[in-house]
C-alpha cells in the first residue's frame, strides 16, 4: 500500500500493524487479510509484525515467508526475531506497472485456459 511504502520510504525500518478484525465472518476472510499483508513486507521488503484480535497475528519476513502465526481465537504470544532493514522499497519504484503486467498475464492465462490451450492437451 501507499502507506507502507510511505513509512518505508520515511525510514521505517519494521512494519508494525494492529488491527482487530472479529467482524470477519468467515475464516478465509482472516486468511485472506494475512495474505493481503504479506504483500506490505514484500513489497516494502521489511519484516512485518501484525498483532491482530480475532484474527491471524503473525511475523513475516520480508521475502513474505510467514515466520510465526497465532490463529484467530487461540491465546498466547509469539516471539521471534527481525532484523532491522533499511533501503527504499523496490515496489514504489516499478510504480503500478508491474500490477499492470500481472493483471494482463493473468488475463492471457485465463483466455488460454477457457480456449483449452492448456498445456498436456
Amino acid at each position: 500500500s501507499k502507506y507502507a511504502a510511505g513509512y518505508a520510504r520515511a525510514g521505517a525500518d519494521v512494519l508494525v500493524g494492529m488491527t482487530d478484525n472479529a467482524w470477519f465472518l468467515s475464516p478465509l476472510a482472516h486468511e485472506q487479510d494475512l495474505l493481503v499483508a504479506t504483500m506490505r513486507a514484500v513489497e516494502t521488503r521489511r519484516y512485518l509484525v501484525r498483532a491482530v484480535s480475532g484474527g491471524v497475528s503473525a511475523v513475516v519476513a520480508p521475502t513474505g515467508r510467514v515466520l510465526a502465526r497465532l490463529d484467530s481465537g487461540v491465546d498466547g504470544a509469539l516471539v521471534e526475531s527481525v532484523l532491522p532493514m533499511s533501503g527504499n522499497p523496490p515496489g514504489p519504484a516499478v510504480g503500478r506497472a508491474l500490477y499492470v503486467v500481472a493483471a494482463v498475464l493473468v488475463a492471457l492465462s485465463l483466455a488460454a485456459s477457457a480456449r483449452g490451450d492448456g498445456v498436456g492437451r
